[in-house]
Parts: C-alpha cells; structure tokens; sequence
C-alpha cells in the first residue's frame, strides 16, 4: 500500500519535480462496489477524495471479475479448479517433445524475485529486500529455526534455518491464497492452514476451504470446503494439548472486503467456527465477520474474538473453549462511526490485560485503542491509549490510518491492522499497521516509537517494508510479516534481519520482456513498484508504489524504458551512471482512468506508444521527445464515451497488430466491447457482435497475420449465460463484420492474459486465476499447464513471448515470475538474402469481371537465382498514378509454390495474409508468412485477391511489362490463364517483392554414373517407345533422385518413369534402373540417338528430394488432330475438361472448356484462325464434380499436314 510521492531528479539532468500517485489498495466497508456494476458503470471514476481512490483500486481488480453480476459466484474457485484438472495436464516428458507438440521445454522456471533489491531506489520506506505480501506466521514450538509462513497468493513457505531459506509447499493446492496459519503445540506435524486471504480488501483471492498436514508440511488434505469455500480466513487457533480442536475465524470474500466485495447469498456464513475432530467437520459458534481470535496461553477455555457486521459489533468473549461467546460492551459501544475490523491481543506474561483496537466503520481509520486488566471480571473495566503520537496529533487516525512519512490520511485500519503484546512485559504492545509502532508505558500516558523505522530519511539501513499483517513471538525475538515479506528483531525493533532471500511471492500485476536479451524483463507488482529482471532471482527496484505496464525500447533497450504506476502515472525512464526518469503524462486527460493505466508500444516504431482512459490516447515521439515531453493526443473510439457524456469504461486491454509495419492497426478492448482501428485511430470499428458483456483483459494478434486477434475475458459465465467462454478467436478482425469463435475450454474462471508462439500461431498460451492452459490447436484442444511442470495453481495476469530469444515468461500474482524457454524454430539456410522483384507489379490483362463483389486472382510466378530458397516475407506496394482501387480495399496476399516450374500453375495451394489496400504512394508493407516456404527447384507464386467493389472492373491493358508467360489471372484461386494479351496504361499495377534467404547448395555428389539403353530410337508415329535408364552410386553417400528430363533440345517427350524416382535413394555401390516411356515431339518419322537423360540427384547435408507433378499416361488422356478438327479425350469420370493451347512465344491461342469427357473443336485460333504447321504447347486440366482438380499437365503438340 502506497502514498502519493515527490521526487526531486538531479538538476544536471534537467529533471523537474516528479508526482508519482501512490494509492491506497483497499476498500473501505461502507462502499458498495456491488451496487456499482449492478447498475452498469463499469469501473469507477478515480475522483479526487480518499474513499474513490480506494476504490477504485478494489473495482480495477475485483470490478473486472464481479463484472457484471456485482459479486462473485458461490464455490466460483473450486468448481473450476475440478475442470481445469479434467484436461488434461502436460506431462514433462511430453514438454521435450518437437515444435509439432507442445512446445515448452522440460519445465518452467521461477525466477524470482526473491528478493527484491530496493537499494537502487532512493525513498527508504520501503526496506532493503522485500519479497511480497505475507500474512501470517507460525513456528514450531519444538524448534525456534522452523517456521512456516502464509503469502496473500504465494501459498505455504517452510524455513528450517530461522529464515535464511525458504522452500514453498503448496505450490498444487487448490488455493494458495493464506489467511492464517497454525502448528498445534502438542504435535508439531499437525499443521493448519486457512486458505482466503483475510485482510480485507476487494483485491484479496478468496479460499478453497482448510488445508492440514500431518507431516510436517509434506503433504496436504483440503477439509471444511463445505462451510470455508468462498471465504477467507483471518484467524486459526490450536488447543495447546489436544491437536484436533482447532478455532477458526472467517470473513466473506473474493476477496475477504464485506459488502464492499459483495458475496452470493448462498455462499456459507462468515463467523467463528469450531472443530474437535481435527478440522474433518466444523459448527458455527457465532456469525459476522471475524476478523480476530486471541486465547488465554494458561486456559485454553477463555478466549476474545472480534467481530462485525453481526447482530452487535465489537468485541466477544469465551468462557468454555470457544462453544458460547457472550458480547463484552466498552467505551467504543455507540460511538460516532461504528466499529468495524477488530484487531487484539492477550498479554502472554498476564492473561487478565487484553488490548483491542477497533476500526472505525465510516472512515477506515482507528476508532481507538483500549486496554483491560480484569478482562475475565464479569464487566471489564477499559482505558483507552492515546494514539496521537502515530498520526498527526489528532488521535483520530492511528497508526493504521496514517502515513506519517507522506503525512497522508490513508484509512487502513481494514486492511493492515494487527496487535501483539511482549511475552514478558503485558505494558509493552507492539501495533502493526502502516508502519509498526512499539507503545511503551501503554497506558494511559504511554510513549510512542516507530521501530520500522520508515518515517525519516536518515534513519537505519534495515528498515521494514509498510502495511503489517502478522506479528509472531519465538522466544525474545519478534517475527514480522508485511506486504514486502518478513523481518525479525531480537532487540525490541532498534534493528532488524531481513529474512526474504529466495522468497517468490511477489504479486505480479503485469511485464515485458527485453527485445534481444532473455536476461532482462520488467515487472509491475503489487506495492512493490517496477522491478528489473537481470538474470538471477535477485530483481531491482526502480521504482515504488503499485507498477503497472512497462515498455522497453526496441532500439536502445538497456537504457529506455516506459513505465505506469498506481493512479495513471507514467514515467519515461533513462538509465546510466545515474537513474533518471520523468513523468511524460502531461496533456492526457485521466478522466475515466483505471487505477493502473494499460499502455502498449507498436513492436515497429518505439515512438507510438498508446495507453487508456476511458479514452485512447496515442502519441508518435514517445522516446525521441526532448526534453521528455512527449506529444499526446486523442486516439479514441467515441462510443467508449457514452451519451450524456460521462466517464465510461475504463480501456482494460491493448494490442498492436506486429504484422502491420505503420503502426496503423491496433485493438482496445473494455467491458464487453472490442474496437479496432485499420488507420492509426482516424476511425473505429466496434466488433464486440457475439462476445459476453464482461471485462475485455488481453487482446492478441497473431505475430503475422493482423486478421487473426484473440481476446480474454474476466468473469464468470453466470454473468453472461447466453454467451459464456472467456477465450475468442476471430480469423476476419479486419473485415467489416468479424466473426467470433468461442475457443475456450470448460474452466469457468477469469482468464488474464493471451499470447501467440510466435512461430507457430496454433499454439497459444493463457494466464488464468488458475495457472496456464495451452492450446497447440488453435483453441481446439486444450491442456493444463501446472504444478508438474513448474507453474503453481495461482493467478497468471501476464504472459509475454519474445520472438528473438524464444523466451516465454508468466507473471503472477503472488508466487512471481516464471520463464521456459521455447525450442527454436527450424533455422532457415544460411548464406545470402536476395530480394526479387516481380517485372513492374503489371498484370497485363484483367479479365473484365462484371459487377462489384466480383473475385479476381492476380499472381506471378518467381524464380530464385539458387536453391534451396525460402520464401519469409513479401512486399506490396500500389503506386498512386497506376492503381484504381480504394484505400482500404480489403486483399489477401498469396503465397505458394510451384517446385516443378512448369507454367501451368492450377491447383496451387496458397498461403493467405489478409490485409487491405495501403495508403497509395507509400514505400510498401512488409508481412511475415506464418509458415516459411522452401523449394528446391521451380517458382514461387505470389501475388493477391480481391473483390472488386461495384464499379472497379479493370479492363485496361498494358504492352510494357516483361513478365510474359508468368502473370496469372483467375477468377476462382484454382484454375489460373496465363496472360498474354498486351494494352497499356493498365489502371491495376502494382509492385510486390518476395525476399527469400538461399541455402548453400549441397556438397557435389562424385562418383555417380548413368547409362541408358538402347543407343537410338526411332518414332515412326506417336506410340510410345521405351527407354531404359541406369543410375549407379559409385559414391560414398546415399544419393536423392530428385527429377530425370531428357536433355535439352532432344525432340522426345517423356511419358512416365518406372519407378518413381522421387521415391528412390540409391545407397553407396548400389544402382537403380528406370523405365522411361517416351514419344517423339518432332515431325515423323523421327530418329533419336542417346544418350537421351538428365538426372538430377542430391546427396549429403542440405540435400533433399523434390516432387514432379503427375505424369499422365497416354491411356487416360489423347490430343489428335483429324482433318481440320482437335479431338481431346480421357477415359477418367470427370465433370469438365480445359484446353488450352499456346505458340512458342507463348501467345494463348485457344482456351475452351466441355463439360464431358470429350472435347472436339476446330483447329483453329479463338480468334478463327487456321493453326498453321508447326510446335504448340497444350494445357489440360481435368476437374471432377466438386471442381477439384484432378489432373494438370502441359505438352507439346506437333502440326504437320
């Protein structure tokens, strides 16, 4: 929990004063958040008042998953936790397996921090190492170095050595969110622990029920799910003699925060329970919220607990173990205000004085202190304590509602509020809350000290981190625990040890990862500030307060970085010999702002940075501003701005489109609403149609292809039964009207975050309230990622991949961070990068398509200058003088290939990027193809598709372009006419680049021989003559066939090969013979002398095989020419059969089509021409039913009459 802070920068570095917002994190008990999003407000507007800066810290988090139902479901946790353990979990063996399967590495790793350096930062108040939110302690009472310790969402931790090391212990339990803890005296293996976190407040993880060990921590039973589901503990006290009574107190919960975090009405009542069977079965003793429960350490049978929200509030008293409580009045009865939270303590060496302090119900801060010490007496008399000393005087703030170091009101008493008394003196009271206090003498005229040593800078090095929640005696020495770990004194607090070395509990509200360098990542955490990630556990703290989003230069990323903090503060942060940062949100209105701002940088440009009001709001010179004053502007959506004006919904999640090189595409998301912008922000989409009215927490794109944008969602389907999920796919998000798809498993649990593996889109990871699914089908099928494989079942509410370093790293919130490194993708070749330009981008005929709406298919062929050659990327540019449709006419780029190089190209399966038309006149768009092609032999084929808006029929022509015989036009993507007709001035140019990366060519295979048989042929007509082929390996190698042709020039047409060569590796002293089927391709008669072949093989690293298209055989299709008629037959069942036939300069002169097996037409051009003697070339395509291609293939044709 944090203040508001002034830091003055270096005046060498030109640095002006900088305002940090640091707010208090809970929620007072008169707030009603539920009754806020009942009515549909969405998260509230922080205003200026204390009260609406708390909450809107409990609506940022706990609004989001109570949204819109106000509360959280009954057993919400639990229910889940039994789907999520239906999938099935990933095994660590299977986490080795290839990229096609999983695609994490053995395990994931904890990377701290444990602890958190805070040297680096210069306001002492927070300690020199912290860890995270502790809030409660136990010791062994056999063994004063064995402790155990319970985390706000990190779970149980084990120490044997007095807090040197620590070890976690319920890393797979159904909560990990710890209320309370105890070890049962008379048994030191019995040990208890109460899941829900107890300090109240709307940002605390309600429980799954009570867990107890009978081995010493080892392992773990969950008992009491029926009456402790849904509800946080505050309180567990063992019997001294007999382990099985055991005393509980509970508070409601989401949270644990009252009506102020409402909770179903079926969920079971928070009170003061009992069990005498070792925690198996429980009865109720007294109903509200119990907040404290303290025991006579000499008789067991009298105890005092405190309570509110009952039938009295206040304090209540035992006199038979707990079974009967009796209301015990005071001075605090019926004064202005009301009681709330209860904090007290019995004095150990004089059982009959007993402290309590109490919160004041209408505020949050102290009510008063008060001590007896007649306290079994029938009617206790009490003196109340002047408090005046911790806060400003005034006594009415208290040492849990005031920040004596900021001089703030900060109204924590419902959240920090803890009482102990020295074992051996009963006037000495020790007083936890913002800071920790000692009151000596305390009586009436006691004396104050503040022995965390917090309030002054030159005060010691060891001081303690704010905001108390356990204080535990061992012996002489008191053991603290705080909202940044644990600490103990063994001097009354003059000095402390620090006890957080390699303890991961940090909460962890989001992070980034450094572009190049796996060993840097950034971190907002929970009152722990912004803290750096260098490769050990060990993290550094730049800066306090709750941080939030970060970003991390791309061009200078281990000196600049961008980082939030608690009430939308953002800060520019440079670093050298000196820290230096600045406060860059100046010209943004905050109005509508979330207590952590979401900001996001484009992955292309380090200078377009957007965070989120209730607004968008983008600026173009974030890191090169100088000095740091970046320019800000509103980038909204309107209808985020609801009519009469007011704040709306604060923006919840960001996201860039990475394939977009312009920064010109990017989504936001809030409460049920997604809105995307193609233009940089000029104008909004919203394509929420089909996605449930909850909270929007993460937004994705896939990393090459801005149409594909996934979304998360908090909540739960009880909100929204006619739409439930919490994970959504769109493969369209650019497209007019996007379609939805529910890709969520069966886990109904607030999911927080989403990422894409960046070279294999199908596999997406998700952080949820429950750890991390993933799916390597796109969504389709899912699996638990989880205590097996080194993730514990706690909050995930960031996840980041780093394409460059193959680094995916979990942030959560309460055990810290995590990290797995994912195999790397298949390395393309080596060698050269070459860039090839498609002629001049002009398609030299477009097939007049009548009418808008109309498809139209316009791809070239490409051919590298060396194989193997893969194709990554590719480029389109449309010049302004020479391109008639719109900006942003929707197209989809093409990508395939076609290895045997032949011109006939149907049937060629593309690779599609969806984009549109881009401002005309630009320098073009890069996009990155999800799967990188690779040949070895033939072309590329790329280009795109669109449909042409009504009135954008391109007719025109152009003479000029170079590309003859390689431009393709389609009306269907599958069957492609080569273009052959010349205009000019074509009105559809356009410019497309394919970079490719050329592999070394392999080794030279030696010693690899060919004979053939016979030595000459001769072709007295058209039936096919065989030849015989021989291929021996004399090598050392096995040797790949990859293609046999006969040799250049040679007037033959090979028919078919037996057997397939393709098929083949011939092994060193091995041979292999081929017969060839052949048929003359010149005038007749015909004599052919050998040898006859070229055979192409591949031996040794980087060889391999590539595959011809079918070969026809001449039974299943014949081209004759009787008198002045072409007759083309087959002998297939097929729907349709294409002709078409081209001279050597390859001018298309016929292009028919019959729907039969047989096709008769004149010999002669389209154009009525007689076809005069001589060598054509013919194109048959044969297609079935379904339009499916079935065979393809080019040959020549001999007219001799």
């Amino acid at each position: 929990m944090r203040r508001k802070l002034f830091r003055s920068v270096s005046a060498s570095r030109g640095g002006p004063l900088i305002r940090v917002l640091c707010l208090l994190l809970i929620v007072l008990p008169a707030l009603s958040l539920a009754s806020s999003a009942q009515r549909g407000g969405g998260l509230p507007n922080p205003a200026q008042t204390k009260v609406d800066k708390i909450q809107a810290r409990a609506q940022w988090f706990y609004g989001q998953r109570a949204y819109p139902l106000g509360y959280i479901p009954d057993r919400a946790r639990p229910r889940a936790l039994e789907e999520r353990d239906r999938l099935s979990e990933v095994s660590p063996a299977e986490e080795v397996s290839p990229r096609s399967a999983p695609v994490e590495g053995n395990s994931w790793t904890s990377i701290g921090p444990a602890p958190i350096d805070t040297n680096g930062v210069d306001f002492p108040q927070v300690g020199d190492k912290a860890s995270g939110r502790v809030t409660d302690i136990a010791v062994d009472p056999s063994n004063s170095d064995h402790w155990f310790i319970g985390a706000a969402q990190g779970g149980v931790w084990e120490t044997t050595n007095a807090g040197a090391s620590w070890t976690p212990k319920t890393d797979n339990q159904a909560s990990l969110a710890i209320g309370a803890l105890a070890i049962a005296p008379s048994s030191s293996n019995i040990i208890y622990a109460g899941t829900g976190e107890g300090n109240l407040g709307c940002t605390n993880y309600f429980g799954a029920g009570l867990l107890k060990s009978t081995d010493g921590g080892g392992s773990w039973t969950l008992l009491g799910t029926a009456v402790f589901a849904h509800r946080n503990f505050t309180k567990l006290k063992v019997h001294p003699t007999d382990p099985n009574t055991v005393l509980a107190t509970t508070v409601f919960g989401q949270a644990g925060g009252k009506f102020a975090c409402a909770s179903p009405l079926s969920a079971p009542a928070a009170g003061i329970y009992k069990s005498t069977d070792g925690g198996s079965n429980w009865s109720l003793k007294l109903q509200g919220f119990a907040t404290d429960l303290d025991a006579d350490p000499t008789n067991f049978n009298n105890q005092y607990a405190g309570l509110f929200g009952g039938s009295e509030n206040g304090l209540y008293r035992s006199t038979d173990g707990g079974d009967t409580w009796t209301f015990v009045s005071g001075p605090w009865t019926g004064l202005s205000g009301g009681v709330d939270r209860v904090a007290l303590a019995i004095a150990p060496s004089n059982p009959s004085t007993v402290y309590v302090s109490i919160t004041n119900a209408s505020n949050g801060e102290l009510l008063g202190l008060w001590r007896t010490d007649n306290a079994w007496a029938a009617t206790p008399a009490w003196t109340q304590i002047p408090v005046g000393a911790t806060d400003d005087g005034t006594g009415i703030h208290g040492y849990c509602g005031w920040d004596g170091f900021f001089h703030n009101v900060e109204a924590q008493c419902g959240y920090d509020h803890k009482l102990i008394v020295d074992p051996a003196d009963n006037n000495t009271l020790y007083a936890g809350g913002i800071y920790l206090w000692k009151c000596s003498s305390c009586t009436a005229s006691p004396t104050w000290t503040e022995i965390s040593h917090v309030q002054g800078i030159g005060g010691p090095t060891n001081r303690v981190h704010p905001d108390h929640h356990a204080l535990v005696w061992v012996g002489s020495r008191l053991i603290v625990g705080s909202d940044g770990g644990v600490w103990s004194t063994s001097d009354g607090g003059s000095t402390w040890t620090n006890h957080n070395t390699n303890l991961a509990i940090t909460q962890f509200y989001s992070g980034s990862l450094h572009p190049t360098n796996p060993n840097v990542a950034f971190g907002g955490a929970q009152d722990n500030g912004d803290v750096e990630f260098t490769g050990s556990s060990a993290w550094t703290e730049f800066f306090i307060s709750d941080g939030g989003d970060s970003i991390i230069s791309a061009t200078d990323p281990d000196t600049s970085w961008g980082l939030t903090g608690a009430g939308f503060t953002i800060l520019r942060f440079n670093t050298g010999s000196v820290h230096f940062f600045r406060e860059v949100d100046t010209g943004i209105d905050k109005t509508g702002q979330p207590f952590l701002p979401r900001m996001k940088k484009c992955p292309n440009d380090d200078d377009v940075v957007i965070v989120g009001t209730d607004n968008v709001w983008r600026t173009n010179n974030f890191f090169s501003s100088t000095p740091a004053t970046p320019t800000w502007f509103s980038n909204s959506p309107d209808p985020l701005r609801p009519n009469p004006p007011h704040p709306g919904f604060p923006i919840t999640a960001m996201a860039f489109a990475e394939s977009d090189g312009a920064c010109n595409i990017y989504a936001v998301g809030t409460a049920g609403r997604i809105f995307i912008t193609l233009n940089g922000g000029a104008s909004w989409a919203d394509i929420s149609t089909g996605l449930p009215n909850r909270y929007v927490t993460n937004l994705a794109f896939d990393p090459t292809n801005a149409n594909t944008l996934y979304a998360t969602f908090s909540g739960f389907d009880e909100g929204t039964p006619g739409q439930p999920g919490h994970a959504f796919k769109t493969t369209s998000a650019t497209a007019v009207s996007p379609s939805w798809k529910n890709i969520s498993p069966a886990v109904n649990i607030p999911f927080n975050a989403i990422v894409v593996d960046p070279f294999n889109p199908s596999v997406i990871h998700v952080g949820t309230d429950l750890g991390i699914l993933r799916s390597d089908k796109g969504g389709s099928k899912w699996t638990t990622i989880g205590p097996a494989n080194g993730i514990p079942n706690v909050a995930v509410l960031d996840l980041a991949v780093n394409h460059a370093t193959n680094t995916l790293m979990a942030f959560t919130y309460g055990r810290g961070a995590f990290r797995v490194n994912l195999p790397a993708p298949p390395p393309l070749p080596p060698t050269t990068i070459a860039t090839l330009k498609v002629d001049d981008g002009s398609f030299e005929q477009f097939i007049g398509f009548p009418g808008g709406g109309s498809p139209g298919y316009f791809v070239n062929r490409l051919t590298p200058p060396s194989y193997p050659a893969t194709l990554k990327k590719i480029l389109i540019l449309f010049p302004a003088s020479k391109f008639s449709l719109p900006v942003n006419t929707p197209i989809s780029l093409l990508a395939g290939t076609n290895p045997s190089g032949n011109s006939n190209i149907d049937g060629i399966t593309f690779q599609s990027i969806n984009t549109s038309v881009g401002f005309v006149g630009r320098t073009g768009d890069v996009y990155i193809l999800s799967s990188p092609l690779t040949i070895n032999s033939g072309d590329f084929v790329v280009g795109f598709s669109v449909n042409y808006p009504p009135g954008i029929g391109p007719v025109t022509q152009d003479h000029d372009s170079p590309s003859q015989l390689r431009s393709y036009v389609s009306s269907d993507g599958a069957t492609f006419s080569v273009i052959d007709t010349f205009g000019s001035n074509l009105a559809g140019n356009f410019l497309i680049r394919a970079t490719v990366s050329l592999g070394a060519p392999p080794p030279p295979c030696t010693g690899v021989t060919a004979t053939s048989s016979p030595t000459a042929v001769v072709y007295k007509n058209l039936n096919l003559k065989t030849l015989n082929l021989t291929i021996k390996n004399g090598g050392t190698t096995p040797v790949n066939i990859t293609s046999i042709a006969h040799k250049t020039g040679l007037p033959l047409t090979i028919v078919s090969i037996s057997p397939n060569p393709t098929t083949k590796t011939i092994q060193p002293g091995k041979k292999q013979k081929f017969t060839i089927k052949t048929q003359a391709a010149g005038p007749l008669p015909l004599t052919v002398l050998g040898p006859y072949f070229t055979s192409f093989i591949s031996c040794g690293a980087g060889g391999s095989a590539s595959v011809s298209d079918e070969e026809l055989s001449p039974q299943s299709l014949s081209l004759q020419l009787r008198g002045n008629e072409l007759i083309l037959q087959t002998d297939r069942a097929v729907e349709s059969m294409r002709l078409q036939l081209f001279d050597l300069s390859g001018r298309r002169l016929i292009d028919k089509t019959e729907a039969s097996g047989a096709l008769t037409l004149l010999a002669a051009t389209d154009r009525h021409q007689p076809l005069a003697n001589g060598v054509y070339l013919y194109v048959v395509s044969l297609r079935d039913k379904a339009g499916v291609l079935l065979q393809s293939e080019v040959r020549k044709l001999i007219i001799v009459r």
